[in-house]
């Protein structure tokens, strides 16, 4: 028996406000929810991607269901894509002045 996909992947930030431009705009995800100074949540197809405010988020808040979250040094998150929609990807990510590896 294996899991059969990743349900969401948590990524730690400094800066909430840029990280939703970036995930929202450049990327086009949805955000599902968003706690002020803490954290926002994004739908990427049938998964979730979790990005806290790394400080904001050591400390438990008793009035919130998500408990606390922590991670120290860099992280990693890869998206995928269909073949087809490469060129596209490439071209869009230029126009918004993000490198790709």
């Amino acid at each position: 028996m294996k899991p059969t996909q990743i349900l969401e992947t948590c990524l730690y930030v400094e800066d909430l406000r840029g990280s939703k431009e970036y995930y929202s705009k450049v990327l086009g995800l949805d955000l599902l929810v968003e706690e002020e100074g803490r954290h926002l949540f994004f739908r990427c197809g049938e998964t979730m991607l979790l990005l806290f405010l790394a400080d904001a988020t050591e400390k438990h808040d008793s009035e919130l269901d998500v408990p606390t979250h922590g991670s120290r040094g860099r992280g990693h998150c890869c998206f995928t894509m269909r073949e087809e929609e490469i060129d596209g990807w490439k071209k869009h990510l230029g126009e918004m002045g993000i490198d790709i590896e």
